[in-house]
């Protein structure tokens, strides 16, 4: 049985991650749960400092064993490291993820994981090793750091990652019955309202959350310790659903790709004006692109096809010598990007350009790749807007969705 996980993140480093983080799982343990804590910031481990961990990680052949520490399990790039400076790379930071769930000993009832600020490839990688088991994130932020919030919420919606809730922390600087708001003003419950997600609370800058600091632990009580166990509540009520980018690709994917492809192709050479495209966006064609379309992982190619537009017509290409630009995209965001029946948190419809942006679909090229994904782009929202064209995509079209 995988352990139920919780991530804890932000959008901006600095805001206290590593703090809520260890104290999610402190409360867990208290409740007499088995819990453990990742710290997922392989190139800046700063959880062992915080809660007072020493020493390294034992290893086997098959196995890693986590630090035993005040009844927790803690696994750390740090401790790994023996407080030696990292240097990684991304594919080194996103093997290391990897091996979380199957060369780790957890033997644990939740797994916190301590994330490094936004969204990234490790981001992504954390999600996706521990799918089966993930309830979703706690995200930290600051009222400095309003846009860099938000813009992480919107990542979490736009991919289906479930939000637990916000804590904002170092909301007010607290010196006796005095509050100063030295960060500016509170923009939790702003946010939240907007993008009707949960605040789980607010926790002030104060000299008791610097000595629970000091004494190792990081342990807050009180009134400090409100919007924690608002969340350890919440995290007890929850079940582990899959983020919307790592569904499954369903059966027969491949056959209804190339279906819709033979569809879409007829459809755009007898609907779409292709050259006032190209003298609107100033696409010349004559460049070969292919189009992979990838199972939801981003893994594997279900399809393939390579195209150019030639005297105002999208030809297929067959076995070309040379390819310009390179378009993959999972093949939910392919039917996403033509249905548009997908709205964002901000009221805008998914399109290849959002795919592009949420990491749902990669572009590679030479010269013009940039212009080849706005054009087709406007390509599939004319697919979208004819009537005709559309009745006959849609079937195949949801099958994907």
């Amino acid at each position: 049985m995988p352990p139920k996980v919780v991530i804890v993140c932000s959008g901006k480093g600095g805001v206290g991650k590593s703090l809520i983080t260890a104290n999610i799982a402190y409360r867990l343990r208290d409740m007499g749960f088995k819990a453990g804590i990742v710290d997922c910031d392989p190139t800046n481990p700063s959880l062992p400092n915080l809660i007072g961990i020493s020493g390294m990680h034992e290893t086997t052949l098959e196995r890693l064993k986590p630090v035993e520490f005040k009844g927790l399990k803690v696994v750390s790039m740090g401790l790994l490291a023996g407080g030696k400076p990292l240097c990684l790379d991304g594919l080194q930071i996103t093997s290391f993820l990897n091996d979380l769930a199957d060369y780790v000993d957890w033997d644990v009832d939740y797994l916190v994981a301590d994330l490094s600020a936004g969204i990234s490839d490790e981001y992504k990688a954390m999600v996706k090793t521990f799918a089966d088991g993930l309830l979703g994130s706690v995200i930290v932020m600051q009222p400095a750091h309003k846009v860099e919030a938000e813009r992480v919420i919107r990542l979490h919606l736009d991919n289906g990652i479930p939000i637990i809730g916000l804590i904002e922390n170092m909301s007010y600087l607290k010196v006796g019955k005095g509050q100063w708001k030295i960060f500016g003003e509170s923009s939790v419950d702003e946010l939240a309202a907007k993008y009707n997600v949960e605040v789980l609370g607010k926790i002030p800058l104060s000299m008791d959350v610097r000595k629970a600091v000091e004494l190792n632990s990081g342990y807050l009580e009180g009134e400090y310790a409100e919007p924690i166990i608002k969340a350890v509540n919440k995290i007890l009520t929850l079940k582990p659903q899959k983020p919307g980018f790592l569904a499954r690709v369903k059966a027969k994917a491949r056959e209804f790709v190339e279906a819709l492809l033979v569809e879409m192709i007829t459809s755009i050479n007898k609907e779409i004006d292709i050259k006032g495209l190209q003298s609107q966006f100033g696409y010349p064609g004559g460049r070969v692109i292919r189009l992979n379309v990838m199972s939801d992982d981003m893994e594997r190619v279900v399809v393939q096809a390579d195209f150019k537009i030639q005297d105002g017509k999208l030809l297929v290409v067959e076995n070309p010598s040379r390819v310009d630009t390179v378009i993959e995209i999972s093949t939910k965001a392919f039917a996403w990007a033509v249905l548009g029946d997908r709205v964002l948190a901000d009221g805008s419809i998914y399109d290849l350009e959002t795919a592009w942006y949420l990491g749902e679909a990669r572009v590679f090229g030479t010269g013009d790749s940039i212009r080849a994904v706005h054009f087709f782009k406007n390509v599939w929202t004319q697919l979208r807007n004819n009537q005709k064209a559309i009745e006959k995509l849609r079937p195949l079209l949801e099958r994907l969705a």
